[in-house]
């Protein structure tokens, strides 16, 4: 099965930046927006593995986050991956908090290492709104990202292990296993 771990965010969050996803849509630009369902920070993506491995991570973080302390985050601003001027991917960035977050994917990483999964150096924790198509109108976009000015209070409540799978419309993502406090 095709997988990933996340922080999953609540349904206010999730409806907050739907609603600004809704006005980044009006500029036309050639984006593949993200689902509302579907947000959430990536922190490892596992790819295709079997029920076998899938166990062995479970058990690893139910190891690492039994005793998940809730914290609080702001996600403000937008940005552009790789840059402006070529861009692919359009996120809401995480501000005060963010050092737990990279903490918590360091975590997860070098669990996922211990298990032969290659770690990635560069982490910049985010929330995927869209991939650009075509660079059609991007231009638009980039402008209103200049007046865009935003602020969510947050508070993660622990780690998914989640299963994507690939649907003519899109992903569809769902949770295999939360880990957090109340999992304990």
């Amino acid at each position: 099965m095709r997988t990933f771990i996340a922080v999953p965010l609540s349904s206010y969050t999730k409806d907050q930046l739907s609603a600004y996803q809704h006005d980044l849509k009006s500029t036309g630009a050639d984006v593949k927006w993200v689902h509302p369902h579907n947000f959430h920070v990536t922190l490892n993506f596992l790819g295709d593995i079997d029920g076998a491995v899938v166990e062995r991570i479970a058990s690893g973080l139910d190891t690492l986050f039994c005793e998940f302390n809730p914290f609080a985050v702001e996600i403000s601003g937008l940005g552009l991956f790789p840059n402006p001027k070529r861009p692919r991917v359009i996120w809401a960035g995480i501000g005060r908090g963010s050092e737990k977050i990279e903490c918590i994917y360091e975590q997860t990483s070098r669990l996922l290492g211990s298990l032969g999964f290659p770690f990635e150096k560069k982490f910049v924790p985010h929330i995927t709104l869209g991939r650009f198509r075509s660079l059609q109108k991007a231009r638009d976009l980039m402008t209103a990202l200049v007046d865009f000015s935003f602020v969510i209070n947050e508070t993660i409540t622990g780690v998914s292990l989640m299963e994507s799978r690939l649907r003519p419309k899109g992903p569809e993502y769902s949770v295999l296993r939360h880990f957090g406090s109340s999992e304990c």
